[in-house]
């Protein structure tokens, strides 16, 4: 065998070693995310037993809605897990593996607002909404809309446009319009074309896309 190929078959059993020693974690995930329930809890438990978060949540995840996905859930959102938190709210909402309890419903999407998931942050401020309390809508969609939730930006252009818990500002509505549309929502899309040519003046467009183009570039810090 040449230097050359003794490189490659080398090259290649360090390649095939790495596979072979991935982190377990990593293996559980995959699993998961490849539809493998079953191999996903054979390997995430043992990790998840001994504490691990991320495994306590795609475990949780793996069992469904049950019993026992809620209970691993709850393990990983009483560590801080924001998704966890909110996939918790979701099966106390519904009723799926618990009963149904609405307060621990609500208890659990608060904690995942104020711990960061923008789906959490964007049901709030859909409740706070049909409660009639649209300055905290603004509030929650704006968490939201600032890490790129397009509903949520959705929502928020339309209290401007409407005038509801803010005052009516059509400029900023279109920003935030832009943003959704951006995004790929399609009720964006159609609002933005129908205020382009309906609803704001050439001015206006403008301003409302330089907005967009600002806020957008500076990670949603510089939107008002």
């Amino acid at each position: 065998m040449n230097t050359l190929s003794r490189m490659v078959l080398i090259s290649a059993l360090s390649l095939s070693m790495e596979a072979v020693a991935a982190p377990p974690l990593e293996q559980g995930i995959s699993a998961f995310r490849g539809g493998e329930q079953a191999k996903a809890i054979k390997i995430l438990q043992p990790l998840a037993l001994r504490g691990d978060v991320q495994a306590q949540y795609y475990l949780g995840l793996s069992y469904e809605y049950s019993p026992e996905a809620a209970k691993w859930l709850r393990k990983a959102a009483e560590q801080g897990h924001a998704k966890a938190q909110y996939f918790l709210y979701s099966l106390y909402r519904d009723g799926l593996g618990v009963p149904q309890d609405p307060a621990e419903a609500s208890k659990w999407l608060h904690k995942a607002a104020a711990g960061g998931s923008d789906s959490a942050q964007y049901s709030l401020g859909l409740e706070s909404a049909m409660a009639g309390n649209h300055g905290e809508a603004v509030t929650w969609y704006r968490r939201a809309a600032a890490q790129g939730h397009d509903n949520a930006q959705l929502r928020l252009a339309q209290l401007y446009r409407d005038g509801q818990g803010v005052e009516r500002d059509f400029v900023r509505a279109y920003m935030w319009l832009q943003l959704a549309a951006e995004a790929g929502n399609p009720t964006a899309k159609e609002e933005s074309a129908f205020a382009e040519k309906q609803a704001l003046t050439p001015q206006e467009v403008t301003q409302g896309r330089a907005r967009a183009q600002r806020c957008k570039t500076s990670a949603f810090k510089h939107c008002d």
